[in-house]
C-alpha cells in the first residue's frame, strides 16, 4: 500500500509527464507545419511582451486623455499612423489600460488642484460667495433648511375640524348607489 506522500508524488509525476507529452505534441505539430520559426516567434512575442509602452502607445494615451479636445478614435489613428485594429488591440491590453488609467487619474488630480487654486484665490480676494461655497463643499458649514408648506391650504382648529367631520359623515349617510337604467 502506498503512503500519502507516495500517492502525491505519483500524481505530481503524472502531471509532469502529461505536460511533457503536450510539449512534444506541439513541437511535432510545428515540425509537420514546417513553421517552427513562426510558432517560436509568436510564442516569444506573447511570453516576452515588453514591459514598457512604445512611443506610439504613449502618444495614443496622451491624445485619449486630452479632455479639452476630446479627439475621436479616427483622428488618433491618423495622427499616430496606426490602424483602428491596432488601437482596439491596445485598448484591450491590460498594461495599456493600466497606464491609461494612471494618466486619467493624474489629469483629474491636476484639474482638482487648479480648481482648488482658483477657489483659494477667490477666497483670498475676499469673495464671500466662494468662501461660503468652499465651506459647504468641505463639510465645515452645515445649513439647516426649514421646509414650509405654501400650497394655500390652512390648518383647521379643533372646532372647524369636528364640523368638517360631521358634514362628511352626513354626506356619506345620505349617499345612495345610483340605480341602473
Amino acid at each position: 500500500m502506498k503512503t500519502f506522500l507516495g500517492k502525491k508524488a505519483s500524481r505530481i509525476q503524472e502531471a509532469v509527464d502529461q505536460e511533457d507529452k503536450r510539449r512534444l505534441m506541439r513541437l511535432r505539430e510545428a515540425k509537420d507545419n514546417k513553421d517552427i520559426k513562426k510558432v517560436v516567434e509568436i510564442w516569444a512575442e506573447e511570453k516576452l511582451h515588453p514591459k514598457i509602452l512604445s512611443d506610439k502607445q504613449r502618444t495614443v494615451i496622451y491624445l485619449m486623455t486630452d479632455f479639452i479636445h476630446n479627439f475621436s478614435n479616427e483622428y488618433i489613428c491618423e495622427r499616430v499612423q496606426i490602424t483602428k485594429r491596432e488601437l482596439y488591440t491596445w485598448r484591450n491590453d491590460p498594461m495599456f489600460l493600466r497606464e491609461l488609467d494612471k494618466e486619467i487619474t493624474r489629469r483629474k488630480s491636476f484639474i482638482r488642484i487648479h480648481a482648488f487654486r482658483n477657489v483659494h484665490r477667490a477666497i483670498m480676494r475676499g469673495d464671500m460667495r466662494s468662501t461660503w461655497n468652499y465651506l459647504k463643499m468641505s463639510g465645515d458649514l452645515k445649513e439647516n433648511i426649514n421646509v414650509t408648506d405654501n400650497t394655500g391650504e390652512h390648518e383647521l382648529n379643533d372646532a372647524e375640524l369636528n364640523q368638517e367631520i360631521l358634514r362628511l359623515t352626513k354626506q356619506l349617510a345620505t349617499y345612495s348607489e345610483p340605480q341602473e337604467n
